[in-house]
């Protein structure tokens, strides 16, 4: 491990797949499948759309967005 890197951090991303399906999202921020689908409809999380139906997260946009959806509910 590098100086200065958060355990939490190294054991969140070991082992995860790039390209997340959206139940894996759902799995990975212990929420709902709904939830994930909620998020998408509103295009609140970032997703990529593959053909009409099917969506995938890729796991560094999904672990860049969540932090800052902390500091977003802090302004309210």
């Amino acid at each position: 491990m590098e100086k200065g890197e958060d355990i939490t951090e190294k054991s969140a991303l070991q082992g995860s797949p790039e390209i997340m399906t959206p139940v894996e999202v759902a799995e990975f921020l212990r929420v709902s499948r709904r939830t994930i689908n909620h998020l998408v409809a509103s295009e609140a999380i970032p997703f990529v759309r593959i053909g009409k139906r099917a969506v995938r997260f890729k796991r560094e946009a999904v672990m860049k967005w969540l932090p800052e959806q902390n500091s977003k509910n802090k302004e309210r």
